[in-house]
């Protein structure tokens, strides 16, 4: 979640193991989170997932466009999705420069959280028709590997820039 200060790092354990006491640390890798679902050997969806960002009016402050975004997303989801107002995406929008209570200038967006997590505000976009042939072919080759050790279909994750190319 891009911890940046070995005091960031402290908190960020302490809160991990608050929930289990395994933690596991990985690096940060900036990028997109894209998703490809391979079935019988083929691609047949690719999708993105995004982590929640508002944009600014120049009236309300991040507070209430970060409420307002979580009702709709909220509504839209059945209560499966809403953004907390947690210790992470204060963090997130303090390392954007900005507190809660700011107000943006209209038209400008930040993002509000640092994971694409669907249960935290994430969206998802379908980008199956611009999915580059390589990473197509790639996806399947290496879905066609589990067929050798018989394991249940799983998506393939990569982070990536530009999936495009």
């Amino acid at each position: 979640m891009d911890v940046q200060t070995a005091e960031e790092l402290e908190k960020a354990v302490k809160r991990a193991r608050s929930v289990h006491d395994e933690v596991l640390l990985e690096p940060f890798i900036e990028g997109e989170d894209l998703r490809i679902i391979v079935i019988n050997y083929e691609v047949v969806a690719a999708a993105v997932r995004r982590p929640p960002q508002v944009t600014g009016t120049g009236q309300h402050t991040i507070r209430k466009l970060i409420q307002k975004l979580s009702r709709r997303r909220e509504a839209a989801t059945g209560g499966e999705s809403r953004i907390p107002l947690d210790v992470e995406t204060k963090r997130t929008i303090s390392q954007a420069g900005y507190g809660l209570d700011d107000v943006l200038a209209g038209g400008e967006t930040i993002q509000v959280r640092r994971t694409a997590n669907l249960h935290t505000g994430g969206t998802i976009h379908d980008v199956t028709p611009d999915l580059h042939p390589e990473l197509r072919t790639a996806a399947e080759e290496a879905r066609s590997c589990g067929r050798r050790r018989r394991r249940r279909p799983r998506p393939l994750r990569f982070l990536s820039s530009d999936w495009t190319f």
